[in-house]
């Protein structure tokens, strides 16, 4: 599956294609062209782990070779903004829920039932 992702840049649009769909620990190609399909060669490729959060993080992906590509290996599930210079665009990581939110669910989960026992009682 190719995900098509549209970054604005200046004047024209540069599409974004992620080859396979990113999933956590699954090498991808990350590839960048122009408006006309033209590979865009030495763009930088920025991913954005968890945009806006305050926990998010940035990582260079790489400069895009001759063909307007950088290989990418996410190391994590969630969403993504890849961009070139011009602008970003969400994607989703597909993987194994992270430790974290397995743990908040179960807590909350937890904290739930407690309360709805504790309610339920004459």
């Amino acid at each position: 599956m190719i995900g098509l992702l549209i970054v604005a840049n200046g004047l024209a649009a540069d599409v974004i294609a992620v080859d396979p769909a990113p999933t956590i620990e699954v090498p991808a190609f990350v590839t960048v062209t122009d408006d006309l399909g033209r590979p865009v060669v030495g763009a930088t490729v920025m991913a954005s782990w968890r945009p806006g959060l305050p926990a998010s993080r940035e990582q260079t992906l790489g400069v895009t070779d001759s063909l307007g590509r950088v290989r990418w290996t996410p190391d994590a599930s969630g969403i993504v903004a890849l961009s070139t210079s011009g602008g970003s665009f969400p994607v989703r990581v597909e993987g194994a829920a992270p430790v974290e939110t397995i743990t908040l669910l179960g807590l909350l989960a937890l904290v739930a039932t407690g309360s709805a026992i504790w309610g339920a009682r004459p």
